[in-house]
């Protein structure tokens, strides 16, 4: 695919206006087609700057191309702002239809984000990744172009995620937005990655054994509360460097699938979980909230390592177990009255914890 050199695609991707208005200056110095017309599109009509935009409008009104110049000249969107992926792709086919390669533009819009949004710590938004992977055929063009962010969002996933992700060789944090995922395909390649990472399942009904492959690889795992419609999280069993999990929202009530894994920190927020014994084994987990969730008592929480935990005031159980715990520094039990059961005497034993209520 031609694309721009490494120079002028360096000025377009530029956070400050005086290097992408030179890379402008540089692009229209020779007949604009192919890959550096897609690049001069995405970076300068696309800039946060308003003079850039300006410049890159006025330039491309004049492209001898008629039907391109027209277009340009009686355009009054700011493309900088779009953020609805779908408005995003009838822009792409608008242009194409001027002759403007579908893939050759969405990809250099994501390489222009990736670079200029990196000082950030994000890269492309979901509406430029949504756009580009509705272009068959791209995605390992699209993966590669940020193989060197950590954190990536996967917009609207059908069936199954995106073909090219063991390109993300820098992943710490992947999002996955779905409708439905019904198929494991392609989940195989995040099991290439290099260092583990952390995984938020935003689907629907998720369905936990297709995410078997990653067993390996992933340290944390979240999901999309009561979306998700989680019940069972046996298969998280053999999920042995599972170090964060968040289970708020779901109908989960059985956990003994963890009393195995080496949780540091577990979110069971607004979850049906009552009985905590399976929490007894874990040696390693240091923070628990359990706002939201009833328990009858916190007796098999005495011998873990916890420094912090939260619990709903709503129901608290009996706080005196708690003196026991040396290790915690902070408790959480926001609401709950002055004559709480077992706070007047966890508060003596314990003078220098910190209870926010």
């Amino acid at each position: 695919m031609p694309q721009a050199s490494d120079a002028l695609d360096s000025l377009l991707a530029s956070n400050d206006e005086a290097p992408q208005l030179q890379g402008l200056a540089l692009a229209f110095a020779a007949p604009l087609s192919g890959g550096q017309l897609a690049a001069v599109i995405a970076a300068g009509m696309f800039s946060e700057h308003a003079a850039v935009r300006k410049n890159c409008k006025t330039r491309l009104s004049a492209h001898p191309q008629a039907a391109l110049a027209a277009f340009f000249k009686g355009e009054k969107r700011n493309y900088f702002s779009i953020e609805d992926g779908g408005k995003l792709r009838k822009l792409v086919d608008e242009l194409k239809a001027l002759g403007v390669d579908p893939a050759q533009l969405t990809q250099a819009l994501v390489r222009v984000e990736v670079a200029r949004n990196q000082a950030f710590g994000f890269g492309a938004k979901p509406s430029q990744l949504e756009a580009a992977l509705a272009v068959e055929g791209s995605e390992e063009a699209v993966f590669t172009a940020l193989a060197e962010l950590d954190t990536v969002l996967l917009p609207k996933c059908k069936k199954s995620v995106f073909a090219g992700l063991s390109h993300l060789k820098a992943l710490r944090k992947l999002t996955i937005h779905a409708e439905s995922l019904t198929s494991a395909a392609n989940l195989d390649e995040l099991a290439r990655i290099p260092q583990r990472f952390f995984l938020q399942l935003n689907v629907k009904n998720v369905k936990l054994a297709l995410f078997d492959s990653l067993k390996h690889n992933v340290s944390g795992l979240g999901f999309w509360g009561a979306a998700s419609a989680l019940t069972d999280i046996s298969p998280l069993s053999g999920w042995q460097h599972l170090e964060t999990l968040s289970l708020d929202g779901n109908e989960v009530t059985e956990l003994a699938p963890l009393a195995k894994l080496p949780l540091r920190s577990l979110s069971l927020d607004h979850t049906k979980v009552a009985d905590l014994s399976a929490l007894a084994s874990i040696g390693t987990l240091t923070h628990l909230t359990l706002w939201g969730a009833v328990v009858p008592s916190l007796e098999p929480l005495t011998g873990l390592p916890l420094v912090s935990l939260r619990i709903a005031p709503a129901g608290l159980p009996d706080l005196e177990p708690l003196a026991r715990i040396a290790t915690l520094t902070e408790l959480d039990i926001s609401g709950a009255p002055a004559d709480a059961r077992g706070l007047q005497a966890l508060q003596a034993a314990r003078p220098g914890l910190s209870v926010k209520r």
